[in-house]
Order: structure tokens, then sequence, then C-alpha cells
């Protein structure tokens, strides 16, 4: 559970060609629950490339209709947000008779007129739809939508569906044009088209994320004649007059007789200063455009077309999740290893392809301290100039970590010297931890990493002072001043190994006597139990 990368093992690591960084992260503890995930992980996998292979070749002639799809997802998304924040902001301007283009169960356009404003709506003693028209109605939403505004303001409108026996129209659901109007009759609450006059129309509550434009027409109805307050039958002539009017724009808009009316700008003709509204709308109407533009927006096929495409579209998405979860991008520790990685690069222990450089070599050799500060140490010559007690007193305050009240005195002038480089050292190598994203603040690791309380401890028991007289120079417990001898002769033989691997035989020849002058007496007595 404690696992943490360190710059030690990732070299290592990085030396190996059978194991990677990765591999041993993702058997850490922390990614245990995952990994055991793996393999149901894998089984979904292969389930949703069967039914996305399925799919496929349930619809052979799919690919047609991709660019209309993805105009479409795009439309959706800017509607989720256009139509729901318009209702808000300006509900007046959907009192009733407003002309409106709205979306249908096939993703298709429809032309709708407003019956009842969001106000009136609300009050309005309206039977409840029933599971069919709720359905259909949020399958009009499209599934693609960001926001989700079943709870939000809507308005009641009558749309027109088809003409039966038409010719294709950009306006009309075109999959219902040629069927018998007796087949298309709600029966038992089926669905929530109706027939009058030879036209196909529906009685629906329409939600912001369906608003498509408000149109710069208003159609003259009665609205209690539409939709009686009380559930009773409405008024055939009057129902049949609105759903005229609409007709009369789609066809004259679709033969090129007559522009359909233009849409309401929010800012200019509403009066609605929300910059983010106006965007979403001058993007919604190019989108608006290239779909009313298009071949395949009079399709009888668009609705089935689109549903697998959408269902394509969303079994992609939960299976690149799944790809992500089994990658190793999924990796928790995955950032970090990263900023490592590119620490070790900007220091020369690693060349831009991973590979172990020779100050990488060198810093493989060290465990007992921080890598880094051993290999900067080495590198920069800082133990070169320096005595062996002096090397012990300085390499000291790389393995003490313990608080102590007293203040060692100043040894040497070249170990005061020493202690500055190394103090610089760490600056640096803070700094560029920081800049690779590692969070490390300078001075707070020139802290952690570097402890004095021992230095002229060590330097005394090096130069053959004895234990007792030591332990005077200090209140650390005698136990731990044996601990920290003990790790620091560790420390010793790592930098002897560093010295050897680079080639630097006066380093090694140093370090081999360092150990010899601090590894006497108790502190290496194979037993404390003397006689």
């Amino acid at each position: 559970s404690q696992f943490r990368l360190t710059y030690n093992m990732i070299l290592n690591l990085l030396r190996v060609e059978d194991l990677r960084v990765e591999d041993v992260i993702r058997h850490s503890f922390s990614e245990d629950p995952a990994e055991r995930d793996t393999q149901r992980m894998r089984l979904l996998l292969s389930k949703g490339e069967t039914a996305l292979r399925a799919l496929e070749q349930q619809t052979p002639d799919l690919d047609g209709f991709r660019a209309y799809h993805e105009v479409d997802a795009r439309a959706a998304k800017l509607r989720a947000r256009f139509g729901a924040r318009l209702l808000e902001l300006a509900p007046a301007v959907f009192a009733a008779g407003r002309v409106l283009l709205v979306t249908r169960e096939d993703r298709g356009f429809a032309l709708a007129v407003v019956v009842r404003s969001p106000a009136a709506s609300a009050t309005t003693n309206r039977p409840k739809l029933s599971l069919a028209s709720l359905s259909a109605a949020r399958k009009a939403t499209n599934s693609s939508a960001l926001s989700n505004d079943d709870d939000g303001p809507h308005i009641v409108a009558l749309v027109l569906r088809a003409r039966i026996g038409a010719a294709p129209n950009a306006f009309y659901e075109n999959a219902l044009q040629h069927r018998d109007a007796s087949t298309i009759v709600p029966r038992d609450g089926d669905g929530m088209i109706k027939s009058v006059a030879s036209m196909l129309y529906s009685l629906e509550r329409i939600r912001g994320s369906r608003i498509t434009a408000v149109l710069d027409a208003k159609l003259a109805l009665d609205a209690n004649a539409i939709d009686p307050p009380r559930s009773g039958p409405p008024d055939v002539s009057k129902l049949a007059a609105a759903l005229d009017g609409l007709r009369n724009l789609a066809e004259s808009a679709q033969s090129g007789a007559s522009q359909l009316p233009r849409a309401l700008h929010p800012r200019l003709d509403l009066r609605v200063g929300d910059v983010e509204l106006e965007e979403a709308w001058l993007e919604l109407e190019q989108l608006n455009a290239q779909l009313q533009s298009s071949p395949l927006a009079t399709s009888a096929a668009l609705g089935d077309a689109l549903d697998v495409l959408e269902r394509h579209r969303a079994l992609s998405d939960k299976m690149q999740r799944l790809r992500w979860a089994m990658s190793d991008d999924s990796l928790q520790l995955l950032p970090d290893y990263q900023q490592r990685v590119a620490v070790l690069e900007r220091l020369n222990y690693i060349n831009g392809d991973g590979v172990v450089q020779l100050k990488g070599r060198a810093a493989c050799e060290v465990n007992t301290s921080d890598s880094l500060i051993i290999g900067e140490l080495v590198f920069e010559n800082v133990l070169h100039s320096l005595p062996p007690p002096e090397c012990a007193a300085l390499l000291s305050t790389l393995v003490f970590q313990e608080k102590t009240e007293v203040e060692p005195a100043s040894c040497s002038g070249l170990l005061d010297k020493a202690k500055e480089q190394l103090d610089e050292i760490l600056l640096a190598l803070a700094a560029v931890q920081a800049e690779c994203g590692l969070p490390v603040s300078p001075v707070e690791y020139q802290r952690m990493m570097c402890h004095a309380g021992l230095a002229e401890v060590v330097f005394e028991w090096a130069r053959g002072t004895p234990f007792t007289a030591i332990c005077a120079l200090t209140d650390v417990q005698e136990g731990s001043i044996v601990r920290a001898i003990v790790r620091l002769s560790e420390l010793v033989r790592e930098v002897r190994n560093v010295a050897r691997v680079v080639g630097d035989a006066a380093l090694y020849t140093k370090m081999e006597l360092t150990n010899a002058l601090i590894k006497r007496d108790i502190i290496f007595a194979a037993s404390l139990y003397l006689t």
C-alpha cells in the first residue's frame, strides 16, 4: 500500500528488457482492484466487438448516413443548450400561434405551432401522456445531448408529422407518408400520431432540447379548441386549419416557391443579451442548413439509420473506455512516472529514447539515499577535494533523519564549502523536478533531504574519537547514532561502487579509506553484550 516510484527503481527497470515500469505499477497494491476487473473487461470488450459487427451487418448502407449523423450529433448538443436556455430567458416568445422548427423522433425536422406557452402548459389540467409518448419524446431529444432538461420548462405544441401521399419533404416524417391512415391512428394509447384531413399530427409537450429554431411566423389558432382543457375532443375544423398553415409553409419551402420563415435572432429579435446563447444559435443555424439541404433529410430510412449509428457510437464509446481502463494510460501512478522520466532525461541520466546513460548506470548503485543527489555529488566533483573524515561528515547529512536541538559546530572550511555545494545541488534538483510537474518545493526538498545534526559526530568518529566522547557532542540517543553510522557505511560503499562504474580510481580509493575509518569499535561489534 506504500508503493511509490523512485528514480533508482525506474533506472534499474529501464535497463531490463523483459520488464517494464508500467508492469510493476500494474501489479502494485493501488492497482489491484482494477487488475482484478481486467478479465471481466476483456469479456465485455469481446462481446462489444461482436455486437458492433452485428450492427454493421444489420444495416450495410450506414456509410452514407455517417456524415449526417455527425452533424446531427453536434446540433443535438447545441439544441440542449439553446432551447432550454431560451425557454428560461424569453418565455414570452413562445405565445400561442408561434411557429417553431423542432426535431422529430427520427431526428429529422418538423414544423410545429405553439398551443400553450410555458406558463399556460404548467397550469393547464392536462392528462398524462402515455408511456409510448414519453419514450418517443425522449428519443427525439437525441441521446447524445449533454444536458437533460426533462424537469425544465416546456410548451404544448401541435406538430405536423407528415401528409399522406405527399412528395418527399425535409419537414415530413417520410416513413409515414405512404401508409394507410387507418394503420397510423393510435388504438389503446399506442403512440401519439393522429390523422385529420390526410395530415398526420401529434400534440406534444416539447422541451428545450427539441427546439431547433423560433421562426418569424405566427398562425391564428384557438388553443382551447385544439387542446381542450378537460380532455374533450378537439375542434376538427380548427385543428385542420392550423395544420394546413404548417403544411403550406413546409411544402412551399420544399418546392422552392418560398423560403421557410427566418429564425429569430436571440439578441436582435428577442432582446436576449446572452453571449453563449447567441454563439450557440449562430452555430446551430449553420448545422441546420447543412442538415436541411442534405438529400438524406427526405429519406424514409433516416430514423432507422441514425438509430443504428447512435447505438454504434454509444457502443464504440463504451469499448473505448474499456480499452482505456485496460491500457497503461489508466494507471494512477503513470503521470508520476512520466514526470520522473522527464527529470531523468533533463539531467542526462537517460536519453530521449529511454536508454540509460553513464550517470544513470552510476545512480543504479545507490539505494541508501536519493540516487540523483549522489549522482550529482560525484559528477560535480564535490567529494574530490575532501579528505575522508569530511567525506563521511558530508554523506552523513543524507542518511540522518532525526531531529536534534544541538547545532553542530563547524568542523573545517572544506566541509562548510562542500555543504554549500550540496545545498545548491539540492535546490537545483528540486527546481528541475518542479519544472517537470512533480509537487516539489525547493526549500522543503532541501530541508527534508539534508540533516546536518550528526555531521560533527561523524567527523570526530572518522578521526578516531571514542564513542563516549562523540555521544557528548549531541543530544541524539546512542542507538540513533549507531543506526546512522551503520547506514552511512552502506552509503559509502555505494558511492565507492559509483566511482567504480564511472572509472574514478581516486574516488574509489578515498571511499575505501572512508569506510575503514568509520567501521570500527563498538558500533560495528558483532554483539553489544561485551564481557
